[in-house]
């Protein structure tokens, strides 16, 4: 009896987590990141190359992205630039890059310009306090960086990444 429960319960909890999944259309090749933070502000400026490649045709490309605000997206493939309207998915914690013209299989690059808030949540890019306790201090905590402290706090998530740039992992 016990094991029916728990197969019912699994059953019923699996379209739920295929749910997080995005779809399989571009696998991230390469990522370059900058950004730079503006303490006056508590916000960052950032800008991202991501090399993909396009298994299948598609118009659309899916990033995970949080309290991220794109100043522009666009990808160049076989040597056509093209702008990406960008939606947000706020619940997913996602954003649809969304193209006029459809995209062929092959290599690709996405360039995006975008800003974020430096939060208070041991979440991604976020605030923390200098060694001495005085200032306002840098601190990431990305589990595809590795863990790193400049405050006086330390939290680990899988899910960071997202409001430190947009992308394809988590």
């Amino acid at each position: 009896m016990k094991r029916v429960i728990l197969l019912c319960s699994f059953l019923w909890l699996l379209p739920f987590a295929a749910a997080q999944q995005l779809p399989k259309l571009a696998v991230p090749e390469n990522y370059k990141i900058s950004f730079a933070p503006d303490f006056q502000n508590d916000n960052f400026a950032g800008e991202e190359t991501i090399q993909v490649r396009v298994l299948k045709t598609t118009s659309e490309i899916v990033l995970n992205s949080a309290e991220i605000k794109f100043q522009e997206a666009k990808l160049t493939s076989n040597g056509t630039v093209q702008k990406a309207r960008v939606s947000f998915q706020k619940e997913n914690e996602t954003a649809t890059l969304a193209f006029d013209h459809a995209i062929a299989p092959g290599p690709a690059t996405l360039h995006i310009t975008y800003s974020g808030i430096l939060n208070d949540e041991l979440r991604g890019l976020y605030l923390g306090k200098d060694a001495i306790g005085e200032g306002k201090a840098l601190s990431v905590d990305d589990d595809r960086i590795g863990k790193q402290t400049h405050g006086s706090g330390v939290a680990r998530s899988k899910r960071v990444g997202e409001n430190l740039a947009p992308s394809r992992d988590r």
